[in-house]
């Protein structure tokens, strides 16, 4: 269940917790049958899949502006943030 208070924290209203996963899965009587350690995995992944959902639309409507090409894998870890290096100069 790690990360998973960090993940139900971004969320502003249990409204919107409820519409990503409408929005995602259509229905909610499968959650209803999970336990909460599956559930919270659940919720964590939905999340995620959000975040790089948002990434790959923002990556596909600034592709044909990009001066040299990128691939999505270098856009993503640019707009995360996975490549900066954080070590002392």
């Amino acid at each position: 269940m790690e990360g998973f208070f960090y993940t139900c924290g971004s969320f502003d209203s249990e409204a919107e917790l409820r519409e990503l996963l409408l929005r995602r899965y259509n229905s909610l009587s499968i959650l209803i049958e999970m336990s909460v350690v599956e559930f919270a995995e659940f919720v964590i992944y939905a999340k995620f899949r959000e975040k790089e959902e948002r990434i790959y639309m923002q990556w596909c409507a600034m592709l044909p502006t990009l001066n040299k090409y990128m691939s999505f894998e270098q856009f993503r870890a640019m707009i995360t943030g996975e490549n900066v290096d954080m070590r002392p100069a």
